[in-house]
């Protein structure tokens, strides 16, 4: 089973499949991997061996730095003027 989900994530990486994107990828040794999958707005993070899949966490998909870093000085601005 973990097989054609190794093959499938090789081809899939960093491209948009609909719903899905694989975000990025970690080998752990021979036939095993950590997956941040990008699925419907949410993140999730697959542990991927030769034999088996299992779902390591889950939770809503992190925004991209720049959306941070101006959420970041949009708060500091309001802190500011708040207190001026």
């Amino acid at each position: 089973m973990g097989e054609w989900l190794l093959r499938l994530i090789g081809r899939l990486r960093g491209r948009r499949s609909g719903l899905m994107r694989i975000a990025d990828a970690q080998p752990l040794g021979p036939g095993a991997a950590v997956y941040a999958l990008d699925i419907d707005g949410r993140r999730i993070l697959l542990g991927v061996t030769a034999r088996t899949m299992r779902v390591l966490d889950r939770y809503p998909m992190p925004r991209p730095p720049a959306e941070r870093e101006r959420a970041a000085s949009l708060a500091k601005d309001e802190e500011q003027a708040d207190s001026g």
